[in-house]
């Protein structure tokens, strides 16, 4: 049982890694590519929205990626809790006592909306000013609003999160029905 509950703390830290790694390639991408949007301006003709529907659709992916490491690690966090911190409270138990205390308010799921709060906002702005008024085709209108809406549904992902209590209740009726009567 030692060598599982170890082996599971190694895949929750494989996870949270995924979740940074994810998280440094794309500011470092959209950094890149709105820094040569502005550089190379006067050589790029194209729409403004279409830079931006591409780089909301890239953060919109991005951040259903690390939505899914989270909640991988809240379903790995809470079976530990149900099958391995039952009787002895260890890291996930206390954890969890913390969060529903409200002093862990400042979660990584919030810092994260607000980076790629901040990515979309600089995808928006930082294409649009540099091209000023153009005339926009209604495809490209279409194309903005369709991206936004995935972008801004991966932000209510990150808001909405996963319940680690409804993966314990989950995990203790597995836990039940699995066990001799």
């Amino acid at each position: 049982m030692e060598q599982e509950y170890e082996s599971l703390r190694q895949e929750i830290r494989a996870w949270q890694n995924r979740r940074f790694t994810t998280l440094a390639a794309s500011i470092t991408i959209v950094s890149g590519i709105l820094g040569l949007d502005v550089v190379q301006e006067s050589t790029f003709s194209g729409s403004w929205p279409i830079l931006t529907s591409l780089l909301w659709f890239f953060l919109g992916s991005t951040i259903a990626l690390i939505w899914y490491a989270g909640r991988a690690n809240a379903k790995i966090a809470a079976y530990l809790i149900v099958f391995h911190e039952k009787n002895a409270g260890g890291w996930e138990s206390r954890l969890t006592e913390l969060k529903a205390s409200g002093l862990d308010w400042f979660s990584l799921n919030r810092m994260v909306f607000l980076i790629f709060v901040s990515l979309g906002i600089l995808s928006f702005v930082i294409p649009w000013s540099v091209r000023g008024l153009q005339e926009i085709p209604n495809w490209h209108t279409l194309l903005l609003l369709i991206t936004g809406i995935w972008f801004c549904f991966g932000l209510m992902l990150l808001m909405w999160g996963y319940s680690r209590e409804k993966y314990i209740d989950k995990w203790i009726d597995v836990a039940t029905q699995s066990s001799p009567q």
